[in-house]
């Protein structure tokens, strides 16, 4: 009898399990096919195979969901944005850049705002905790897009051009200037930078200020009209930016110089340095001379010694959802966000990006540059890189080509300061 009943039991467990599992396929194969449409500008070509093999793995749990990624070169990415947003056929999950440059997006209703999904979720907001941290992850206050990566942006360079020349790594412009000169009487370019990606024009702005500035909000204030944009502290960050280039830390074509120019430069030696470049642009140097040593890298240097070293950074690949979209889709493109986020998507990415968004790092790197620029991310401050008018950000890039091509500071500034006045009455 008993030999029946556990035979009679041992029965049912199994036909229980085939029931299970049959249930789970009927499931998957019930599931609605959805096809999510991707758009990032990660240079027109594979920085972003991961995100395809990830898509491959959310697939075998989804057999019916499709990925279809459009990628673009960074020059032309934003044209086609703009364009598909107005069309009406904007794509589901799309790149935008972090902070202040999304607000127009925000303002037309063009992002789906993300706060109460990641931060009621609590497994995505622990696995992205850092990038919620830094100032550039919310829109006023609000969350309207995915964190891909999270990064600070040191100055790399090369270290045997500094040592078999007895230079020091400088601290501060006037260091900067030293070292400089040292290198172009050997004909090499001290620094190299994409001035003409504008996002980095702000970048030695903003980091000039912040370094310097006591009060720790005065872009803040100046943004909303509270403080002056002709404040003797702005009009030195914008002059020592000009000072960069009149000292020839810069080549002479500086505002001509895009992103593959400069890592291009760089990697031939043909610069000593080059900034910024964070742990996601780390794929785009040589890997044998990192993985030797050869390269490292240092804060930029502060105006004058009286201020602080400070790290520039934050999110730099950010994902938004866009909110006209089916129900379905829309889920489809937050579970699939999510999953980039979480354990197996960090898997994933780490090998491409080499800056999971989270605390949640898998495996070490074999990259002793990405280690460091880790280890100096989570002991040192990260300055927010943005201002937050569109109006006021393209008109200090603006003015850092006017200054740079020899227009008087305190116009520049003028100008500024009457274009806050205008968005802030």
């Amino acid at each position: 009898m008993k030999k029946t009943i556990v035979l009679l039991l041992v029965i049912v467990f199994l036909v229980s399990m085939i029931s299970i599992g049959t249930s789970c396929k009927e499931k998957l194969a019930k599931e609605a096919p959805v096809t999510i449409v991707w758009w990032d500008w990660q240079s027109g070509g594979d920085d972003m195979a991961p995100i395809k093999a990830a898509a491959e793995e959310y697939k075998k749990l989804h057999p019916n969901f499709t990925f279809k990624r459009k990628t673009f070169g960074y020059g032309d990415y934003n044209i086609a944005l703009k364009t598909a947003l107005v069309s009406g056929e904007a794509p589901d999950i799309f790149q935008v850049h972090p902070g202040a440059p999304s607000r127009d997006l925000v303002n037309a209703g063009q992002l789906l705002d993300l706060t109460d999904i990641i931060t009621g979720d609590a497994d995505w907001s622990s696995w992205i905790e850092p990038a919620l941290k830094v100032k550039d992850s919310y829109i006023d206050g609000r969350i309207y897009y995915v964190p891909i990566d999270m990064n600070h942006l040191p100055v790399v360079y090369w270290i045997e051009m500094f040592e078999s020349r007895n230079l020091e790594v400088p601290t501060t412009l006037n260091e900067l200037y030293e070292v400089a000169d040292a290198l172009n009487d050997d004909g090499i370019i001290p620094m190299v930078s994409m001035f003409a990606e504008k996002w980095v024009e702000v970048d030695f702005f903003t980091v000039f200020v912040r370094t310097a500035d006591e009060t720790g909000d005065l872009i803040e204030r100046a943004n909303i009209g509270e403080a002056s944009w002709e404040n003797p502290l702005f009009k030195q960050a914008m002059q020592s930016i000009v000072n960069l280039y009149n000292n020839g830390v810069f080549p002479t074509n500086i505002l001509e110089l895009g992103w593959g120019d400069c890592l291009d430069m760089f990697n031939k030696k043909k610069a000593a340095m080059c900034f910024p470049i964070g742990q996601f642009g780390l794929t785009s140097l040589d890997l044998e001379p990192m993985l030797n040593g050869e390269i490292s890298d240092f804060p930029l240097p502060q105006m004058d010694k009286d201020g602080k070293l400070l790290y520039t950074g934050g999110c730099s690949i950010v994902m938004a959802i866009h909110p006209a979209l089916a129900p379905e889709v829309q889920q489809t493109c937050i579970d699939f966000a999510k999953f980039l986020n979480g354990p197996v998507g960090q898997e994933l990415l780490f090998d491409s990006f080499r800056s999971p968004p989270g605390s949640l790092v898998t495996k070490e790197s074999d990259n002793p540059l990405f280690d460091k620029q880790t280890r100096d991310q989570n002991t040192m401050e990260i300055g927010y890189r943005y201002i937050d008018n569109p109006d006021i950000y393209q008109a200090v890039t603006d003015g850092v080509v006017e200054a740079i091509l020899g227009e008087d500071i305190d116009s520049i500034m003028a100008k500024i300061e009457a274009v806050s006045q205008s968005v802030n009455r």
